[in-house]
C-alpha cells in the first residue's frame, strides 16, 4: 500500500522535473512559478553522477520550495487530519517529507527524455489550474492539470492531476486504507512510516 502511495507522490514530483522542457517565460504567474522551480531542479536531479546526499539535499530543497507540506499533509488525510493530534500531524508532516527524500530522490537520474508543453491558466474561487501535455519517447502523451494556490504569499502546488485522476484524493483513499487496516488509528500509518524512514 505504501508503494502505491510513494509511486503516486514520485508522479508529480518527477513531472515537476519534466518541466524543464516547458518552461515559461511569464515570471509571477502560476505556469511561471512550476516551470522556473522545474529550470532549477531538473539540471541537478537528473544528473546520474551526483553523489546520495547531494541529491537527497536538493530534493528536499525542490518539496520545500514548490509545496506546503502540511498543507499536502493535511489534504491526504482528510478527516483523518482532524482526528490526528497537534504532535501527531507535525510527526506525519516529518515523516512524509523524510519518507519522500529517502525513497525517491535517487530515482530522478533513471527520468529522461521527456517533455512538457505547459498550456492554458484557468482560475477558480483564487486556484490557479494550469494544463499541461507531457510528451514521452515510451508512451503516449499524458494530460496533466496542476493546482497552484498562494500560501503565505508564494505559490505552492497543492495537487497534480492526471488524466482526470487526482493526486489528492488518490492519496487520501490510500492513506485512509492503511489506517483502517491498523485499527482506524493514525498512529498506525505513523508505525508504518517510522519503518519505512528508519535509518
Amino acid at each position: 500500500m505504501i508503494s502505491a502511495i510513494g509511486r503516486s507522490f514520485f508522479l508529480i514530483l518527477a513531472m515537476v522535473a519534466a518541466m524543464a522542457a516547458g518552461r515559461a517565460e511569464a515570471q509571477g504567474t502560476a505556469a511561471g512559478f512550476i516551470s522556473q522551480l522545474a529550470a532549477d531542479a531538473v539540471p541537478v536531479l537528473t544528473n546520474p553522477s551526483l553523489p546520495e546526499k547531494e541529491r537527497e539535499q536538493k530534493f528536499r530543497e525542490l518539496l520545500d520550495k514548490g509545496f506546503d507540506m502540511r498543507e499536502l499533509s493535511q489534504l491526504v488525510l482528510g478527516r483523518y487530519w482532524r482526528q490526528a493530534s497537534p504532535a501527531e500531524q507535525e510527526e506525519f508532516k516529518g515523516l512524509l517529507e523524510a519518507y519522500l527524500i529517502r525513497i525517491y530522490a535517487d530515482r530522478f537520474s533513471e527520468f529522461q527524455n521527456v517533455a512538457l508543453e505547459v498550456g492554458n491558466t484557468r482560475q477558480d474561487q483564487g486556484t490557479d489550474f494550469v494544463s499541461s501535455t507531457m510528451r514521452q519517447t515510451s508512451g503516449p502523451p499524458v494530460q496533466l492539470e496542476w493546482r497552484v494556490e498562494k500560501l503565505g504569499g508564494r505559490y505552492v502546488i497543492t495537487d497534480l492531476v492526471v488524466e482526470g485522476v487526482s493526486m489528492v484524493i488518490t492519496q487520501r483513499s490510500e492513506f485512509a486504507s492503511v489506517i483502517r487496516q491498523r485499527g482506524g488509528q493514525v498512529s498506525g500509518l505513523l508505525d508504518l512510516l517510522r519503518q519505512r524512514t528508519r535509518g
